[in-house]
């Protein structure tokens, strides 16, 4: 498929798994896939995925620019600022060497950061935005820049057009409406070719499995899924259930209070897994996935899990305006019983 394109660079917040970054990860796959287009990455910070990410496209993580020679030489000496303005100038070269490709893409507001190293408006730069403005750590002057800087910017929602408009001040006659949904064809990149059995998950097969994405952090909600699996065993006490609880990370001291809670709570019927960079490996062993968080999880994690068969409630407080809330029952924020009901 030829795009009018031959080079692209695309620029993330990290490789975590989020909306953004996810949604990235299918456009490169789409990329290598379907079209000749040249591309690379860019990502402020480390994360899981930036393995997948090097799978279609050379990927470079911001601490290895900032390794440059004078600039860690300037760091030994204690020199603060000089190191500072030697790691400025550093990623002002490498944003001038790509002056001449034919798109800078900006996967989110804080990757847009980029633009406070470039010489003037990029006409070439598109910034992406898929989630609220109120979750990203902008500076009034960061936010400026972007909004001077970005040719177009495109969001995944009429809240974000508004948010973009009202709050950067991003005249709307730049702004493009879109949802950011990419059919991933017969294989996700996110599922690996031979996934983990229920065996292997150390799960029956006669169980019935639910489950829910997320760190053990406040924003995920995990006491509202303790309440949940507590209010359904008891719902159906002679049924073989099991949950399972996909975590993005296997920090002991993230995970303690959910193990706390579940003790607590009499459910030794809960699996706790780590993802690692294939997290959409779990849905096939689930009967239900959960959404019951207080962020919007990522609508591909609903899509890929209605692909599968695998059924999905969500509450109404998340997807609300997104295409993959149409695919999911939603039941009241908050109401276990509610929720309890719609799973049994």
């Amino acid at each position: 498929m030829d795009l009018g394109l031959r080079r692209v660079v695309f620029v993330t917040r990290d490789g975590t798994v989020g909306r953004g970054q996810v949604f990235l990860l299918y456009l490169l796959r789409w990329l290598r896939l379907q079209t000749d287009v040249d591309a690379e990455v860019l990502s402020w910070h480390d994360g899981p995925l930036l393995d997948q990410y090097g799978e279609l496209a050379p990927v470079q993580v911001l601490a290895e620019l900032d390794a440059w020679r004078p600039a860690r030489v300037a760091e030994v000496l204690g020199l603060q600022r000089v190191t500072s303005a030697l790691k400025s100038a550093r990623l002002r070269w490498w944003v001038l060497q790509r002056r001449r490709t034919d798109l800078l893409y900006l996967n989110g507001l804080e990757a847009a950061r980029l633009l406070a190293f470039a010489v003037g408006p990029v006409p070439h730069a598109v910034v992406h935005v898929v989630a609220e403005l109120d979750g990203d750590r902008l500076s009034a002057a960061d936010r400026a820049v972007i909004a001077a800087r970005a040719a177009v910017f495109v969001a995944a929602s009429d809240e974000i057009v508004d948010a973009l408009s009202s709050e950067l001040g991003v005249p709307r006659d730049r702004i493009v409406r879109h949802d950011y949904v990419i059919a991933a064809g017969g294989e996700s990149p996110l599922v690996s070719l031979r996934p983990p059995t229920r065996a292997e998950l150390g799960v029956d097969d006669d169980a019935f499995v639910v489950g829910a994405f997320g760190p053990p952090d406040w924003w995920a909600e995990p006491e509202q899924f303790v309440l949940f699996a507590w209010a359904l065993r008891r719902r159906l006490p002679t049924r073989p259930i099991r949950f399972l609880w996909v975590a993005e990370d296997d920090d002991e001291r993230a995970l303690w209070p959910l193990r706390h809670d579940l003790r607590n709570a009499g459910l030794d019927d809960v699996t706790l897994v780590v993802h690692g960079d294939r997290p959409f490996d779990y849905l096939q062993a689930m009967d239900v996935l959960v959404c019951s968080t207080r962020r919007e999880p990522a609508e591909l994690l609903v899509f890929e899990a209605v692909g599968l068969g695998t059924a999905v409630v969500r509450t109404d407080n998340i997807l609300r305006d997104s295409p993959a809330g149409r695919v999911a029952p939603a039941v009241p924020y908050l109401d276990v019983d509610a929720l309890v009901e719609t799973v049994a």
